[in-house]
C-alpha cells in the first residue's frame, strides 16, 4: 500500500525556495521568505525526517574529462532471475550513476560516465558475453548540456532561481586523491554537513571544506540542492524525447525558455543520438504531460530546428 503525503502551502513554498539554495545559510533566505529562522529550519528538518527531501550535491563530471551517455533499453528475456542479475551488475558498476525502471517504449534507463567511449563498447560486450542477447532493443546518447529546474509546481511562492546548468566542455582539471575521495563521498548519498562528510571520512572539517571550495572555484562542484522524493507527493514522471530536423542555437534557446515558463519541467538535457533533447516533466496526471506536449509543438512550430 502506498502512502502519499499532502504538503502545507508553508512546507510548499519553503521547500520550493530552498530546493536549488542549499548553499545559502538560513538567515539569508528566511528574510527573502519573510519568515522566522526556527520556521524555516523546522519545515526542513521535518522534511528530512519524513523522507521527503535529501541534500545533494550536483557534479560536472565534464570537468574530470568524463563524458556522460544515457542509454535505454528493453529486454528481451522473460525471466525475473536473468533481470535481476543484470540490474544487480548494473548497480554494482562504479561507471553507472542512475539507473531507472521505465515505462513505455523502454524498460530500463541507465547513465554511464567513462573517459572514453571504447570503455561503453568494453561494458555491453561484457554484458553480452555474460547474459547473450539480452537486450531486445536500446537507444543511446551522449549528454551535452543539462540543466536543473527543481521542482518548482509545488508552489507558486518562491524568490527567482537560475537553474543548476553545466555543459559539456574540452578544459579538465585534474584532481587527486583527497578530491577523489571528498567527491566520491557526495555522489554516494545525501550529505547532513561539512562536518559529518569531514568525520566519515575521517578527515578535518577544514581540509574538507578548503576542498570543497576550490571543487566549486574550478567548475566541478555547480552547487547543491534539496532532491524531492517525488513520488511521496503523487507526482508522475515523464520524459519527453525531442528529434530535431537540424541543429539550431535559437531551438535551444525556444527549449530553455519554454522550460523556464513551465513549471511542471524539473530538467532539460541536450543530447547527441537517437534525440537531440530530453526534457523530464512531473504532472499529476498524464493527460497533463499531453497538454504541455500540445504546448511545446506550439511554441516551436515556427523554429527552424523543430
Amino acid at each position: 500500500m502506498t502512502i502519499y503525503m499532502k504538503l502545507t502551502s508553508l512546507q510548499a513554498q519553503i521547500i520550493s525556495a530552498l530546493q536549488l539554495r542549499a548553499d545559502e545559510p538560513l538567515s539569508t533566505l528566511r528574510k527573502k521568505l519573510g519568515l522566522r529562522d526556527h520556521t524555516v529550519r523546522y519545515a526542513i528538518d521535518r522534511a528530512i525526517a519524513q523522507n521527503l527531501i535529501e541534500r545533494r550535491y550536483f557534479l560536472n563530471l565534464f570537468r574530470l574529462g568524463y563524458q556522460q551517455h544515457e542509454v535505454f533499453f528493453s529486454l528481451s528475456s522473460e525471466k525475473r532471475s536473468d533481470r535481476e542479475l543484470l540490474i544487480k551488475d548494473l548497480i554494482a558498476n562504479t561507471s553507472i550513476s542512475w539507473i531507472g525502471k521505465l515505462g513505455g517504449d523502454f524498460q530500463y534507463g541507465i547513465n554511464i560516465c567513462v573517459r572514453h567511449t571504447s570503455e561503453l563498447l568494453d561494458l555491453f560486450e561484457k554484458l553480452s558475453a555474460r547474459y547473450g542477447k539480452i537486450f531486445l532493443e536500446k537507444s543511446f546518447v551522449q549528454l551535452l548540456s543539462l540543466h536543473y529546474f527543481g521542482n518548482r509546481y509545488i508552489s507558486s511562492k518562491q524568490p527567482k532561481s537560475e537553474p543548476l546548468s553545466y555543459r559539456i566542455s574540452r578544459d579538465a582539471v585534474t584532481i587527486d586523491e583527497t578530491d577523489h575521495k571528498i567527491l566520491a563521498a557526495l555522489t554516494r548519498g545525501p550529505v547532513e554537513s561539512i562536518h559529518h562528510l569531514a568525520r566519515s571520512l575521517n578527515m578535518p572539517q577544514s581540509t574538507v571544506d578548503y576542498r570543497i571550495k576550490a571543487l566549486r572555484t574550478q567548475g566541478v562542484i555547480v552547487g547543491s540542492y534539496y532532491s524531492l522524493r517525488t513520488h511521496m507527493i503523487a507526482m508522475l514522471s515523464f520524459m519527453c524525447l525531442i528529434c530535431s530536423k537540424g541543429i539550431s542555437s535559437s531551438l535551444e534557446d525556444k527549449i530553455l525558455a519554454f522550460c523556464k515558463k513551465n513549471t511542471a519541467v524539473t530538467t532539460s538535457i541536450r543530447t547527441l543520438g537517437s534525440w537531440d533533447y530530453q526534457l523530464v516533466i512531473n504532472v499529476a496526471r498524464t493527460e497533463d504531460v499531453v497538454a504541455i506536449g500540445e504546448d511545446l509543438v506550439e511554441d516551436l512550430g515556427d523554429c527552424d530546428g523543430a
